[in-house]
């Protein structure tokens, strides 16, 4: 009588007839027992292991939950929803439904009294589920409200960080990361002994790795392991990261070194102006003078501009947020909507608008206000080397070998400045050398995007809609009424066409 009364019912399901399951649970359902099978198989799990869409299920699910609390206890629906199948792993209906990523199924057997704190026959919970499925809204609404620790592990040792990476769930592994506020641990080890870098290092992941790099936890012994993990990887990209030892903030270290690399890159021009005096060239001595200063106030001005900061519109949580849009246009780190060419600085700790790179050297991020300035910051500083470079050649071929030989014999001479050329001529040389390829990669990119012109997608659109299945109906009927008034119009208009040709025939003939 259980397993009939339950085939009956999971018949009922497969063909979608509500009427014939609302009146077998009115007439048969007697006992909690009537839908379970020997294998605790009941059928809150045949509703999470449907294939019918979610509006149908919660019909269901709402209906039977009713009927049970009218006829039966709290205690005996609670024991049905946290009922775990033998023969399913020990799977309970809210694993079953967050496994096959049904979300409002999922929320209303939370808010009824299902337990996600269950573990299955290899030890996880429902947030393991979560990770391993991609399902972040709903990872973080069970994280939030109720306080499940997320570096719990599984009977392997596996944490849901684990199950993300090795499953290569991107957009949850780097949620996951966010809300580590301790940081990650490399000492949590499955049974394989690999830690989460080194997953992210065997699916090659870039993203991932520099998401732990920059997250990971101090380590007394942290060279070892990341020299250990790095003997492993084949990518190069990845394993350039691995060496970096740590990821600190903002420094202006290299700011203050390309100061003064500025600086001294045109010492015959500043020996001239100052100590030898100008003997010729008055017009190219200062017009080197006035490139290199505009240089470097146009390198202040560049490290000082705002890239264009993504400022968070209004107060909103994570669990909103991915419930509202894509991963893609949301930051965990700063808990706002953000734009898809929109990325997230760790250095600067703010998500940069068109974020292009991070610039050590002006020590600021390069963004959408902030480009064109540095595109003409590459420009000035090339021209300004290329001039440099012009003026030591010219500067050498016009001195002559005999007035060479006085300036190291005599040192009172005012051709003295030849001993700057080299220096001069050499500094300008690593300047441009460095800065032609930079700029030329940047203005290919701006040549290329000139030329795409991509559209940019409205966020608004992005939205999911609890209605999406009824909408993509609707559109589709649409389409094929659309469809089928064009076949009709082509065909009235090839029939008239046709008319026309014979008519034209007939009266020729």
């Amino acid at each position: 009588m259980q397993s009939n009364l339950l085939t009956k019912l999971t018949e009922t399901l497969k063909s979608n007839t509500p009427q014939d399951f609302f009146r077998l649970i009115r007439e048969e359902l007697q006992s909690p027992e009537d839908i379970i099978n020997e294998h605790n198989h009941n059928f809150y799990h045949e509703l999470a292991d449907s294939t019918l869409h979610e509006k149908h299920l919660l019909t269901f699910t709402e209906n039977l939950t009713q009927i049970i609390l009218t006829r039966f206890t709290t205690e005996n629906l609670i024991s049905l929803i946290n009922m775990q199948s033998l023969s399913n792993e020990n799977f309970s209906p809210l694993h079953l439904s967050i496994l096959r990523g049904k979300r409002g199924l999922t929320r209303r057997l939370l808010e009824i009294g299902a337990d996600p704190k269950l573990l299955t026959s290899k030890g996880r919970n429902a947030l393991h589920i979560c990770a391993e499925s991609g399902l972040i809204g709903m990872f973080l609404h069970i994280k939030s409200y109720y306080k499940i620790d997320i570096c719990v592990e599984d009977f392997r040792g596996m944490t849901p960080l684990h199950l993300a990476i090795s499953e290569r769930r991107e957009d949850i592994a780097i949620t996951i990361i966010s809300l580590m506020s301790e940081g990650i641990v490399l000492d949590i080890e499955n049974k394989s002994l690999k830690n989460p870098l080194e997953l992210a290092v065997d699916i090659g992941s870039y993203k991932l790795c520099k998401q732990i790099m920059i997250n990971l936890k101090p380590l007394k012994n942290r060279r070892k392991v990341l020299q250990e993990i790095r003997r492993k990887c084949e990518d190069k990209e990845i394993s350039r990261i691995l060496k970096k030892s740590s990821f600190k903030g903002k420094s202006y270290k290299h700011f203050i070194i390309l100061f003064i690399v500025l600086m001294i890159k045109d010492t015959e021009m500043w020996y001239r102006l100052f100590l030898g005096g100008i003997t010729r060239g008055l017009i190219e001595t200062y017009t080197q003078m006035v490139l290199i200063l505009f240089c470097i106030s146009w390198m202040i001005f560049v490290s000082l501009k705002t890239p264009g900061f993504e400022v968070k519109k209004r107060p909103t949580g994570l669990i909103e947020l991915y419930a509202n849009y894509l991963p893609e246009y949301v930051c965990p780190y700063c808990i706002l909507k953000k734009h898809k060419q929109t990325k997230h600085c760790f250095l600067c700790k703010k998500c940069v608008k068109h974020y292009d790179h991070h610039c050590i050297w002006l020590n600021n991020c390069i963004g959408k206000l902030n480009y064109k300035f540095f595109i003409v910051f590459l420009a000035i500083l090339a021209i300004s080397s290329i001039f440099s470079l012009y003026i030591c050649v010219n500067t050498a071929y016009h001195i002559s070998f005999e007035n060479v030989i006085k300036v190291f014999k005599h040192l009172e001479t005012k051709e003295i400045y030849v001993y700057f050329l080299v220096p001069s001529f050499i500094l300008n040389l690593i300047v441009l050398s460095f800065i032609v390829p930079i700029a030329g990669k940047h203005v290919k990119n701006v040549v290329k995007k000139v030329r795409e012109k991509p559209k940019v997608p409205n966020l608004e659109m992005i939205k999911y809609k609890k209605d999406f299945s009824s909408n993509e109906h609707e559109s589709t009927s649409d389409t094929s009424s659309m469809y089928a008034k064009g076949t009709l119009e082509s065909n009235s208009e090839s029939a008239s066409s046709s008319s026309s040709l014979l008519s034209r025939l007939f009266t020729n003939n």
